[in-house]
């Protein structure tokens, strides 16, 4: 499988998500996050963005800067399941 980005250890980085709410209003809109290493999952998260009324200009949600892991033990590719 070829990744579709990589992301180099220690390193911080924050999810920025952009979207539109056109026609009902979106309630309790929830980001879940789920990390796999060799099968095993290692890290998951969930978290509620909010409740969302319909507008013209788009939604912007900004996550907390987290960091991908680091040292010897670490290292290797990870899956990641985003919903």
């Amino acid at each position: 499988m070829v990744p579709w980005f990589t992301l180099k250890e220690g390193s911080k980085y924050t999810l920025v998500f952009t979207f539109r709410v056109t026609n009902n209003i979106v309630s309790g809109l929830r980001y879940s996050n789920t990390v796999w290493k060799t099968g095993i999952k290692v890290y998951s998260r969930k978290q509620m963005l909010g409740t969302f009324s319909p507008q013209a200009e788009p939604y912007n949600h900004v996550m907390f800067e987290e960091s991908t892991p680091s040292g010897m033990l670490v290292r290797g590719s990870y899956s990641v399941k985003s919903k």
